[in-house]
């Protein structure tokens, strides 16, 4: 599973960043010199921000009955590596991208990627908690009870059911083709975290819905297609 630090440091490199001009900043980040504005949430809404964004990611991936998902869950049987937590292993596996690094910083990439384009439409600044002064379990459960009813919970709900069709094997997996295993193989190196960036983008641009326009503003602001 992916460290704490490594958490941290994808964390600082998405949510956290600053949110300069004319770039895709972080939802958490410190505005700079030209712009004013900051979200005024609190680190409990932040928490259950991130909380909810990867419940919502779990769930999605667990519906899913995509070829992907279907290797990973037979290799888990076949290998008689049973999951005693529960999870499904298209998520939790040591062969999903779910899993990785590389995989958790795109993740939290195109999420704040998104949400930071759609701040405006999905009234983000509007989204209240009753928490305390300092964040406490208490109050994070109950701020992630109260994001499915915002906005910015249904997107976030929409982007999930996209993303859990996304195919999150790794090079490792199996069921891979030589070219799939060459672009997974693409994503280690200090260019992977942009190239998962790219693909996640490219798969959410397809969508149908407001996730998709979304995905192509992004992909267009970052120039990356």
């Amino acid at each position: 599973m992916v460290s704490q630090a490594s958490w941290i440091r994808s964390l600082m490199a998405t949510f956290v960043k600053s949110r300069d001009k004319g770039r895709i900043g972080g939802l958490f980040g410190a505005p700079s010199a030209s712009q004013d504005e900051v979200l005024p949430w609190s680190r409990t809404q932040q928490a259950a921000f991130l909380i909810y964004m990867g419940i919502t990611v779990r769930d999605a991936v667990k519906n899913v009955q995509a070829e992907w998902a279907k290797e990973i869950r037979n290799l888990e049987r076949v290998t008689d590596n049973a999951n005693r937590s529960g999870d499904d292993p298209a998520f939790s596996s040591s062969v999903s991208l779910l899993t990785a690094d590389v995989g958790i910083r795109g993740l939290l990439y195109v999420t704040n990627d998104l949400c930071s384009l759609e701040s405006g439409k999905l009234a983000l600044e509007k989204w209240t908690t009753n928490d305390s002064a300092e964040p406490d379990p208490a109050s994070i459960t109950a701020a992630v009870k109260s994001l499915p009813k915002a906005a910015a919970g249904k997107f976030l709900q929409r982007i999930a059911a996209h993303l859990g069709q996304f195919d999150w094997r790794s090079s490792a997996a199996p069921g891979l083709t030589l070219d799939e295993i060459t672009v997974r193989k693409a994503l280690r190196g200090s260019g992977g975290y942009r190239e998962m960036r790219r693909l996640l983008l490219e798969h959410l641009a397809k969508a149908k819905d407001d996730v998709g326009p979304s995905a192509r503003a992004a992909l267009k602001t970052l120039k990356l297609s």
